[in-house]
């Protein structure tokens, strides 16, 4: 699974993004930005295509993952 520019995201009024990363769908109303995850343990992997050059700069970091219960 992967989410990417041509993912029909919903964004937050405030222009925030939540990607929901789980086993079980968070419902029909946030589908969109689902991205589906095994029960378990897994790793997520951050690929960038043409980046901006500040996220090549050495210190830079992406955005948090921040779980959600």
């Amino acid at each position: 699974y992967s989410i990417g520019d041509r993912s029909k995201l919903e964004y937050g009024k405030d222009g925030s993004l939540t990607i929901y990363v789980q086993h079980e769908s968070p419902g029909k109303e946030k589908s969109s930005n689902w991205l589906p995850a095994p029960e378990g343990a897994f790793s997520l992997q951050f690929r960038m295509y043409l980046p901006k050059p500040e996220s090549l700069e050495p210190l830079y970091l992406p955005p948090a993952v921040e779980p959600v219960r």
